[in-house]
């Protein structure tokens, strides 16, 4: 049985459409799970979609002890947060013990029942330290995740330890307590259950950011080279090349992300143009002169 594979996300989103376009095209059988809002329930790609709303049990007891320890705007933080305990609800009311959580900028290549089904003996597959391509094997894995959250936030030797872990951060731009820093240290809490799969194994990776070098050669970016619709990649420690079974695109490179979508249709240039056009003619306006407002009085 294929696992499913889900998205949360609010609003519309080019780099969503694109994203659920590629999951789609890369795992036919598989379901495209969109968790969203109104505003994306229409979208082409997800084989269903479910309203946040209505999945969004025990996030009133998160919120009512959230403290906000990030650069990033509150709701967007919470929001990151908050889609654990939706994801935890989705597979207990749909009777889902697997499933792939991916976020919204993730563009997959391959079967990822396929690559889940070489790590059944792991209960969590992670990404170095993100869970922008989380594979969850045992749902009970994912109801101690929103308890770790809570404790988190709960506890008061855990609400120390985050807070010394803040402001001890020696780079200022780099402190927050995010998503990523639970599933950081949950997973530290069960190792033998974890598997990073931003490691190489098999020739082959799930990538943790196209920006990110991670031994690869590249100007900025992974260079990524096709065969047969696939990305592969040179790596220093590796005479073959490696494949790519994802690649991330977090924050500005989701403006690239059309570039590796396979076999792009028009609908894939289409938003790529409009944002690109948008993105032009905002800049245009900043160039421009401002119009003082006239100084002449009616006599």
């Amino acid at each position: 049985m294929q696992m499913p594979i889900i998205f949360v996300h609010s609003g519309w989103a080019e780099h969503l459409y694109i994203a659920t376009r590629q999951a789609r095209l890369s795992n036919p059988d598989a379901e495209i799970v969109l968790i969203g809002d109104r505003d994306n329930r229409l979208m082409k790609w997800p084989t269903s979609h479910h309203l946040v709303d209505d999945y969004a049990v025990g996030v009133d007891r998160f919120r009512s002890n959230y403290v906000h320890r990030s650069p990033n705007p509150p709701s967007f933080e919470t929001f990151c947060f908050e889609r654990w305990f939706v994801v935890a609800q989705w597979m207990q009311t749909h009777d889902v013990d697997r499933a792939w959580v991916c976020d919204s900028d993730l563009m997959i290549y391959s079967n990822l029942s396929e690559v889940a089904n070489r790590f059944t003996s792991f209960d969590l597959g992670i990404s170095y330290i993100s869970g922008h391509s989380l594979m969850i094997n045992r749902r009970q894995t994912v109801n101690e995740l929103c308890d770790y959250i809570n404790r988190m936030f709960e506890d008061a030797d855990q609400r120390q330890f985050f807070d010394d872990l803040f402001h001890h951060s020696p780079n200022e731009l780099d402190r927050s307590i995010s998503d990523m820093t639970a599933i950081t240290h949950f997973s530290r809490s069960i190792p033998d259950r974890i598997v990073d799969l931003a490691t190489i194994r098999d020739g082959s990776v799930l990538d943790y950011h196209i920006r990110q070098m991670d031994g690869f050669e590249g100007d900025h970016c992974k260079r990524v080279r096709w065969r047969d619709g696939k990305p592969f990649g040179y790596h220093r420690d590796h005479a073959d090349p490696i494949q790519f079974h994802t690649l991330h695109f977090q924050g500005r490179a989701k403006q690239m992300i059309h570039r590796y979508a396979t076999n792009p249709d028009i609908d894939v240039w289409t938003s790529w143009l409009k944002r690109r056009t948008t993105t032009r003619l905002a800049r245009l306006k900043r160039h421009l002169p401002k119009r003082r407002p006239s100084s002449i009085q009616a006599a």
